[in-house]
């Protein structure tokens, strides 16, 4: 009798584990993923790198639909003889938001690209350790991304001067990270490289300076994405 209630605590105690460790996840309400960087290890069933392009795919179609959605309208847009006020007060916003001074309409459509999906894939695993570092874990930071400032609630500090930005989701990181190769100058060959369609090994090769490794980069890169065939996630 004692065995058996002890199995049935243990059974309980088990339950109740199980369930606090679900509850626990911080989730996207429609889709089911995980938003935060620090659950990437209470996923059970999965290998760590599994669990991380299972949680960032999703996330990387939601930015690149948003995106397409936006640039269809600025195209819709171009066609236009006369635009409304609200029409007008959208492609300010967007002149702004992608750092197009010329207001030239053609610009701001070729600044609104997204890279590949391994291309991303592979920058994420490589600058986050598969989601391990301490920039992703503290700040949902996936691509080393560093800040001007200095402010403890915003930043995650690893040293004299290196500040980097602290993000609330693994959403807001990657859309960030997107809208700095849409707006950086350093970029602008890589923007004309996704819009002429080249794939993800020849984009490697105009990431300029995202990091100062430079060609070491594009090795490790590369060799990440092809080690862990990141381009059959690549529609």
């Amino acid at each position: 009798m004692k065995k058996y209630l002890l199995a049935v605590v243990f059974l309980c105690l088990s339950i109740l584990s199980y369930s606090n460790d679900t509850e626990a996840l911080d989730q996207d309400t429609n889709t089911g993923v995980i938003t935060q960087a620090k659950d990437f290890a209470k996923v059970k069933g999965k290998s760590k790198k599994q669990i991380f392009i299972d949680t960032l795919i999703p996330t990387i179609e939601k930015v690149r639909n948003k995106i397409a959605e936006d640039k269809n309208y600025v195209k819709s847009l171009i066609e236009k003889e006369i635009l409304t006020e609200e029409e007008k007060l959208y492609l300010e916003e967007m002149y702004t938001k992608y750092k197009v001074k010329s207001k030239s309409k053609t610009e701001l459509v070729h600044k609104m690209v997204v890279p590949p999906t391994s291309f991303i894939l592979g920058q994420a695993s490589l600058e986050s350790g598969w989601g391990n570092s301490k920039l992703a874990k503290e700040g949902n930071n996936l691509f080393a991304v560093r800040s001007t400032l200095k402010d403890p609630e915003k930043t995650v500090y690893l040293g004299p001067n290196q500040y980097y930005k602290k993000y609330e989701s693994l959403e807001e990181s990657l859309m960030d990270y997107v809208m700095t190769l849409s707006r950086h100058s350093s970029y602008s060959n890589l923007r004309k490289a996704i819009n002429n369609g080249e794939q993800t090994i020849v984009l490697i090769k105009h990431l300029g300076n995202y990091s100062e490794m430079k060609n070491l980069y594009e090795q490790r890169l590369t060799q990440i994405i092809t080690k862990n065939n990141l381009f059959k996630y690549d529609n």
